[in-house]
């Protein structure tokens, strides 16, 4: 049973300076642990296309729309109710255990209170819809809430000792038990429902075995004064994923209009492919926010861990795309049925979209780790405003796939997070540049009849003729070859370690980290996004 204190935060200034920790020991940990991780992810991603496809093609595209339109609201509001709490633990919270008991007081408070508003809200909503079968279904979604983001205390203890093993273990039972309910629900016929009770399945599992692995009791605690300084700091860092989640709600909610449930399931399945292809990302995303704090006072180091873990994402993420991308086609209609037809024609554009994102996605984190979480911010924004305008007309005069094509047109929002940090580092995107030569024109082939497809592939062709882009490309793989290949073993001796004096060790670690941060993109465990 929880137990809730209340009291005035020790210290003259009621904070809590976090205990050194030893990063040597944790850059050993994130080499010893990728191979875990490594198996992780591939379990992961063959559990989750399996059982997507499985799932999409039992209860067909109305059904999912019903299910996914609810569920983007439900995840734009979990991101509000964690209010970055999850960013303070992992970047500066310290390992007392009142920082985590402060945030699952928050958490529980605030997602109870977000739960019922809705439910009520969307009650008296429901008699002007013209589909009221949205309402009960987001009502049971959002009454998962705080089961939903109850989970973020344990995951971000794990996250901060790297248990890279714990983690891979909590979010493939999480994964198996998604698909575990909803596939015989779904064979059964409870077609939306059956998506519903396995979401509502997998979050339970989530909080259960991250709360046990993370070997602590949930205590709730309250103090005014350090729910300030967590929330202060959390909420400006949150800004970006906040926005984030808002504007990835925007595209369904505005098919819904002229597309309907099948619209918006047809829209938020390729939302939900991308997001899975581009797993490289969003681990690198939290994990960076640490990583990259060792190196802000080192602008050489970090600008090449930039350009190299640049280069090394698109090349994570661009071959999946582009090799689906092209089969589409023939893989759409095979894998999810005729029904599914439309996908082909809209997955250029969010795939588009996340190589973009790829592109950029250590850029913002280094600038949340040097506190400039309002460049962030302005981006996303900026992509919202795109994504709406543009929806709003594209997709009144061309349906799904203008809507879809805002997406892509979302992308000139990364523009105020490139300048913001070349005011920091002067980046280069020289190493990147071949690959997205390459992959651009691969992804963009559905828009052309299937004849004329592999005339896609000359860019690829060209690119490769260039010895630095030759050079750029075996460079970046050895990076991936690397991360799979080293043993604990192998450069046994960590900076920071036996012989290494002891008021050189931050900077020692700064050394060793901008060789590391690459590597977190192949050895880092994927974040939930299911």
């Amino acid at each position: 049973m929880a137990r809730l204190t209340v009291q005035s935060p020790g210290g003259a200034n009621g904070t809590l300076a976090a205990p050194a920790r030893d990063p040597s020991r944790s850059r050993e940990n994130v080499v010893r642990n990728g191979a875990y991780l490594i198996a992780r992810e591939t379990i992961g991603l063959i559990v989750r296309s399996l059982g997507l496809v499985l799932l999409v093609r039992t209860i067909g595209a109305e059904a999912y729309g019903l299910y996914a339109g609810p569920l983007v609201i439900v995840g734009f509001l979990a991101a509000v109710s964690t209010c970055g709490c999850d960013l303070f633990l992992l970047r500066r919270g310290a390992d007392d255990e009142r920082w985590f008991s402060v945030a699952y007081a928050w958490l529980l408070t605030s997602s109870v209170t977000l739960a019922l508003v809705c439910v009520g809200a969307a009650q008296l909503i429901k008699p002007h819809l013209s589909d009221q079968r949205f309402v009960p279904v987001f009502q049971v979604l959002v009454l998962s809430l705080p089961v939903n983001v109850l989970w973020v205390p344990g995951k971000c203890r794990l996250e901060r000792s790297m248990a890279f093993v714990k983690i891979a273990i909590v979010e493939v039972a999480g994964d198996v038990a998604l698909y575990g309910v909803s596939l015989p629900l779904a064979y059964l016929g409870l077609r939306q429902w059956a998506a519903v009770c396995g979401y509502v399945g997998w979050q339970t599992v989530l909080l259960v075995l991250s709360v046990v692995l993370a070997g602590h009791r949930p205590r709730l605690f309250w103090s005014v004064s350090w729910a300030k300084q967590m929330l202060g700091f959390g909420s400006t860092a949150a800004a970006g994923t906040v926005l984030d989640r808002a504007r990835d709600a925007a595209i369904p909610l505005l098919v819904g209009r002229f597309g309907g449930a099948s619209g918006i399931g047809v829209v938020t399945l390729a939302m939900r492919l991308v997001d899975t292809m581009g797993f490289a990302r969003r681990a690198t995303w939290r994990l960076a926010v640490v990583a990259v704090g060792w190196l802000h006072t080192e602008p050489a180091r970090l600008r090449r861990a930039l350009e190299e873990s640049t280069a090394l994402q698109v090349l994570a993420v661009g071959p999946i795309l582009a090799v689906f991308a092209i089969a589409s086609p023939w893989l759409v209609p095979g894998l999810f049925g005729s029904r599914w037809d439309d996908l082909v024609h809209i997955f250029p554009y969010f795939a588009l979209a996340q190589l973009a994102a790829s592109l950029f996605t250590m850029h913002g984190s280094t600038l949340l780790a040097i506190g400039n979480a309002r460049a962030v911010a302005v981006s996303n924004l900026s992509r919202i405003g795109l994504v709406v305008v543009a929806a709003w007309l594209l997709g009144a005069r061309y349906g799904i796939p203008g809507a879809s094509a805002a997406v892509a047109i979302s992308i000139l929002g990364f523009v105020p997070l490139h300048a913001a940090l070349r005011a920091f580092v002067p980046v280069s995107y020289r190493a990147a540049l071949p690959f997205l030569v390459m992959f651009v024109p691969l992804i963009c082939a559905p828009f052309a009849p299937p004849r004329y497809m592999a005339l896609f592939a000359f860019p690829m062709v060209v690119a490769f003729a260039f010895r630095s882009a030759r050079r750029d490309f075996v460079k970046t793989l050895r990076l991936v070859i690397d991360a799979f290949t080293r043993r604990r073993g192998r450069g046994a001796k960590s900076p920071g370690s036996v012989g290494a004096p002891h008021h050189d060790s931050r900077r020692s670690v700064a050394v060793a980290t901008s060789r590391e941060v690459p590597l977190l993109l192949v050895d880092a465990a994927q974040q939930s996004g299911n």
